[in-house]
Order: structure tokens, then sequence, then C-alpha cells
């Protein structure tokens, strides 16, 4: 009975007097024990995120035994309510528990936790734990969003931005785009944007006619956290049609016939997108049957322009394939198709 009583005073320091127990003779971890009780894994150094830390002695461990320190390697961090910042002492509970809540710091690197309890000689300690905190990514401090991934290439249509950051305490980010206009900004293409105090702000751009990538990218002046986003806009296509010949007769031995054609959208302030191509064609009927007559010039280069305007095309009827006795149709076409009948002089 004795050697039983002995043995129990050595594994878990019980406080019965007279009872002198041997550490050393005890393993370590039932003396004391660390745990983490938190998800350290893909911790950041983000100097925000708390790990909870426990550490577990004998329930009636004597009183040299129940103040816990808790330790951790310097720049891992502060421990919450601690006065020195990287250890912090706590005293065990009834139940032989103390815990502890500890801040990561805003360095990335491997650190250590430990806990120890004891006094002079008689001091244990548990195993150092590794803590891995990694490097704070841009994606991690800044996420760039729009509403709209393919806006109509119209000059007028609205994608909604939006701004959200985290762990960077400037109070402004710069946006600029290579094509559009920032409509809150005084300089279209760049526009220092206030941030609330979350660190989120939206606002828009305003597309242009060109279905071009509309690249947009956000960047913190002094942490350099940048994000960006690339618009694709789909082709903004004409309503309407409206065609300018230079004359409406067809001489087979005179000039040509030089064309502007205006691609147009029903809404006034809308445009058709730039490079928008036009098709031209001359036929005659022969009776039931169609028969392409004529030449065409310009038709490599007949693309819309940023006011929706085509010009540049010219018809010349000099190929001898010309039924002087017919009228000569054309058809003009970018989605819509409008036809033109020339008679011949």
């Amino acid at each position: 009975m004795k050697q039983l009583i002995s043995y129990c005073c050595a594994l878990y320091v019980l406080a019965i007097a007279g009872c002198k127990a041997d550490l050393d003779q005890a393993p370590q971890d039932a003396i004391i024990k660390l745990e983490i009780t938190s998800d350290t894994a893909n911790m950041k150094a983000d100097g925000l995120t708390l790990i909870k830390l426990k550490a577990t002695i004998p329930a009636d461990a004597i009183e040299d035994y129940r103040n816990i320190t808790f330790q951790a390697t310097p720049n891992a961090g502060v421990f919450q309510g601690s006065a020195t910042g990287n250890t912090n002492v706590v005293k065990a509970d009834n139940q032989g528990v103390a815990t502890a809540t500890f801040k990561v710091g805003t360095t990335p690197g491997t650190y250590y936790l430990a806990a120890q309890t004891g006094t002079g000689s008689k001091l244990y300690k548990t195993p150092d734990i590794p803590l891995v905190l990694r490097t704070l990514t841009f994606a991690d401090k800044l996420t760039l969003t729009v509403d709209n991934l393919q806006p109509v290439a119209d000059n007028q249509s609205l994608v909604t931005l939006r701004i959200t950051s985290d762990f960077v305490t400037e109070k402004t980010i710069k946006l600029t785009t290579n094509l559009g206009s920032f409509i809150s900004s005084s300089t279209p293409t760049q526009y220092v944007l206030p941030l609330d105090d979350n660190g989120n702000a939206t606002t828009q751009l305003q597309v242009t006619n060109q279905v071009l990538p509309h690249i947009i990218n956000a960047v913190f002046a002094t942490d350099g956290a940048s994000a960006s986003v690339t618009l694709n806009p789909q082709a903004s296509k004409p309503d309407t049609l409206v065609a300018e010949p230079s004359s409406i007769k067809v001489d087979t031995t005179g000039p040509a016939i030089n064309f502007k054609v205006y691609l147009q959208k029903f809404n006034a302030n809308a445009r058709v997108s730039a490079n928008t191509q036009v098709k031209f064609e001359a036929y005659q009927f022969i009776g039931v049957n169609r028969k392409t007559v004529g030449r065409f010039t310009g038709l490599q280069t007949a693309f819309s322009d940023a006011n929706g305007m085509v010009q540049g095309v010219s018809f010349f009827a000099d190929t001898k394939d010309i039924d002087p006795s017919q009228p000569v149709l054309m058809d003009i076409t970018s989605t819509k198709t409008i036809t033109l009948k020339f008679l011949l002089k």
C-alpha cells in the first residue's frame, strides 16, 4: 500500500501532507501537457488571428505546480493580457487546466510554443510545438470584383466594381484602367477611391465602345498589395443603318459611287461598337436569277469608327457585266441589312 501511494505521489504531485514525490521519476507528459485547440493549418502572419492554448497538470497537484507559464519564441506574437508579450502565467483551475490566448505576429516564419510548471530545480516543460506563420498574399489583403465581366461595348454600359480589403490600414486605394472611365473621377482612367472603416468601397466604370479587354487594376500605395480584373465586352450591334451614296445612278463609263454608312442605336446615348464590319454586295435580277455585278473597293477596311461611321467604300460599274435595262440593287449589311436601288444612266 505504501508503494502504491509513493507512485501516485510521483506521478500526480498529490497535495497530501507528508507525501514527498520524486517528480524526476514521473513521465514528462504525466506532469504537464500542452495542446493548441485552434486550427493552425495554413495560418498567416496577419497580426490578428487568435490561437487558443490549453495546458493540463494533475488536478490535485500541489500549489508549487499550479502556476503555468506559457511561452512563445520572439516575434511569434503576443499573449493576450500579458505584460511581457511572449510569456504568460496562468493559474490552473480545480481540474488542473490553464488556458491562454495568443495573437500571432506579422512576421512570417516558424516559431515554437511551450508551457512549463514548477519552481527552482523542479521545472517541467512541455516539448515545443511548432507554429508556422505564412506570408500574407495580395489575395489575402485585397479583392477586386465586378458585377459584369461581359458588358456591352456601347460607350454607355456601367460596371460596378467592389473593393474588399483586410489586414491593410490604408484608407484609400488607387484604381487605373486601360479603357473606360471611372464615373466619379475627374481623371477618367485613374481614381483614388476612399475606403470605409471596414476597408471596403464600390465605384463604377463606364465601358467604351471598343470590343477590347478593359483591364482594371487596384493597388495600395504603401502596402503594395494589388488586384486586377479584366472585362471582355460584347459587341454593341447596330439597330439600324443609314447609307449616303454619292449618286443614285450607276454610270458604266463614269465615276464610282462612294459610300458613307452610319451604324446607329435606337438609344441616342449608346454607340455601336467600333470596328464593326459592314458588307456590301451589288446584283441584278435577270429574270428570276440573281447575278452579282460590278466591283467594290475598300471592303477590307469597311469597319466602323468610334462614331459608328464607315467610309472609303466605292462601287465601280466598269466590269461590263451590268444589264443596262435592269436596276442595280445593293445590299449593305451589318447585323441589319438595307437594300438600295440604283438606276443606270
